[in-house]
């Protein structure tokens, strides 16, 4: 069966998935007014640029795709990473965790309504130990260096008990997971 979305923009994205590989990734999808990258222990950069708002691909094997405010990372695990997210605007940000394997999320973390500046920093580091279940999202609200709150996850047994209007495994057109959720 083939499903297909239609957002706000007219963008249509296709569940059939053209990433094939069953070793596990994570996935960050960010819904915000910041930018997010992540940056390797070598210094590269994948993801929107802070400075330039220009997309930066540097990272073999790390994949970045954004539509609108809505921006997508798909790492392997198995390298050490430090995740960033710049505020650009004033708003506020969700930030969604999930873990790969094949086509099935087998976890997934929720981080929502953090309130953002342009001076707003969030990082979260990542490495082979990581796990999605225990991801804590460090967040510098005004740029000063000092990391102003430490967010734990949303309740996730609460979140995965509201209802679903479209949560899919396969992949969209883009070659990442589609996951949509109405959250009350």
């Amino acid at each position: 069966k083939k499903s297909d979305f239609f957002d706000s923009e007219k963008i249509i994205l296709d569940s059939n998935s053209t990433l094939i590989s069953n070793k596990p990734r994570l996935h960050f999808t960010l819904h915000s007014p910041l930018t997010l990258g992540i940056i390797d222990n070598e210094g590269r950069y994948t993801g929107l640029d802070p400075i330039t708002k220009e997309i930066k691909e540097e990272i073999p094997g790390v994949y970045y795709r954004q539509i609108g405010e809505v921006q997508f990372l798909s790492i392997p695990v198995d390298v050490e990473y430090t995740l960033k997210l710049q505020g650009i605007k004033e708003g506020s940000f969700s930030l969604d965790v999930e873990k790969q394997v094949g086509n099935t999320i087998t976890e997934t973390n929720l981080f929502e309504g953090i309130l953002s500046s342009i001076s707003t920093l969030a990082t979260m580091d990542i490495d082979s130990s990581f796990e999605v279940s225990n991801s804590k999202l460090k967040i510098d609200n005004d740029g000063n260096g000092i990391v102003d709150q430490i967010y734990p996850i949303v309740n996730v047994a609460e979140a995965s008990s509201l209802p679903v209007v479209i949560s899919n495994s396969s992949s969209g057109g883009f070659g990442f997971p589609v996951s949509i959720k109405v959250l009350e």
